[in-house]
């Protein structure tokens, strides 16, 4: 323990609590909760006093509030703000003991996988607790994510997560986008093809973000038109006797426009570059290309075999982030470990209040964790017995496993007792 570096480290991550507090309140797509002192306020409420923007202690002084806010709206806040203080104090120890490759870490890589790892885990955080409570996620948390973690790749190329390099010598190295198996096997990053799968990957992901409707029941070709015309909205060919408002393109073209154009132009600013500034940023996106292309799969699969929406995109978004910050191989180790906290966690909730809706993001979320912090001892394992395999095999197999789960989840709905009657989406 050391005061000097616990006290600063606890207040600071309180005042991110408090941070993450007010954004899940104040920034949801379904209507702001007036708890947070720092956001707009219930009128019933008794005002407000300068102990309760204190954070951790203030939730304890607006218990006076309960009658109007509601029994025990308090508690889940202070635990945010109060799991983020002793976390931020835990997490460094953690670190600095050498818990993220088994080795103490380096001049400055400790500093650079707190700052980097520890925005994450705010990040999902933020994510997991609206989802349960509004099943969605929002984007101003995914987009602005990926982008701090496209960030971190060009600016600190070490924060990547490490693996010790020599079992007999107390050293590690970083876990590139080839581990394990060697840089000089991927020469093609170097050329025309390292650029094209950097940029593909930057288009299709600011592609997906656009608000679309997809429905191929009407046919291929029209779903194909269906979809376009969603997204940039032609005007009015045909004339009516009232007065309609003219069709104006989505905002958010416009602003996804810009955004893939800049990242276009960092891609390939840093691709000229070359170096180990390039062969992280390809590894972050081919991290975000994995996990948001993994669980994208796993929704248009699962939603064509129960005939309705059986993921968000929100959990898209929120994987590709992710993979953004973690790479392709640690984001698919968190796809595996999500299904197992949320059979325990669903089952719980279940038994307590008989529901089995299921919110993806907070056991999405929790897998990333849980493979951060059991990183030393997974990643061995995986590298023996699935990773040191070509890479071409590698997702042969994964993608072998994810188109079996179509057939699967057909023949479960069947068994549930016919095909569920598709929504408009």
């Amino acid at each position: 323990m050391n005061l000097q570096i616990d006290i600063p480290l606890f207040i600071f991550g309180a005042m991110v609590g408090a941070i993450a507090n007010w954004a899940i309140c104040n920034l949801r797509d379904y209507g702001v909760v007036l708890h947070s002192p720092w956001g707009p306020q219930h009128p019933a409420v008794s005002p407000r006093r300068t102990l309760d923007f204190v954070p951790i202690f203030g939730w304890l002084a607006l218990r006076r509030d309960a009658a109007v806010l509601g029994k025990g709206f308090w508690v889940r806040p202070l635990l945010v703000e109060l799991g983020l203080a002793a976390g931020a104090v835990w997490f460094y120890h953690w670190l600095a003991g050498g818990g993220l490759s088994g080795i103490t870490p380096r001049d400055g890589d400790l500093e650079i996988w707190y700052s980097a790892l520890s925005l994450l885990f705010v990040l999902v955080t933020i994510a997991s607790l609206i989802d349960l409570d509004e099943m969605t996620i929002p984007d101003w948390i995914t987009i602005p994510g990926t982008l701090a973690a496209l960030t971190f790749a060009v600016a600190a190329p070490n924060y990547r997560l490490p693996e010790q390099a020599n079992a007999l010598v107390a050293s590690y190295q970083t876990v590139d986008f080839m581990t394990p198996h060697s840089l000089n096997d991927a020469e093609w990053r170097f050329d025309g093809r390292g650029l094209a799968v950097g940029l593909a990957t930057v288009w299709i992901w600011a592609w997906a973000l656009l608000p679309m409707t997809v429905d191929f029941r009407g046919g291929l070709l029209n779903g194909w038109r269906l979809m376009w015309a969603s997204i940039l909205r032609p005007a009015r060919r045909t004339k009516c006797a009232i007065r309609v408002a003219q069709r104006r393109p989505h905002a958010n073209l416009y602003g996804l426009a810009l955004l893939a154009i800049a990242l276009s132009g960092l891609v390939g600013a840093v691709w000229f570059l070359k170096g180990e500034r390039w062969d992280s940023l390809l590894g972050a996106l081919l991290g975000l290309a994995m996990g948001g292309g993994l669980t994208w799969g796993v929704r248009l699969i699962g939603s064509y075999a129960y005939g309705q929406e059986a993921m968000g995109f929100g959990d898209v978004t929120l994987m590709a982030m992710i993979g953004a910050f973690l790479g392709w191989q640690a984001v698919l180790l968190a796809f595996v470990a999500a299904p197992f906290a949320a059979l325990l966690i669903v089952g719980i909730q279940f038994l307590i209040s008989g529901k089995n809706v299921l919110a993806f993001g907070p056991y999405l979320s929790l897998g990333a964790v849980l493979v951060i912090l059991g990183w030393r001892w997974l990643w061995p394992i995986a590298v023996e017995n699935f990773y040191q395999l070509p890479h071409w095999m590698t997702l042969s197999i994964l993608f072998g496993c994810l188109a079996a789960i179509g057939p699967m989840l057909w023949a479960m709905s069947r068994m549930r007792g016919g095909e569920v009657e598709a929504d408009d989406r």
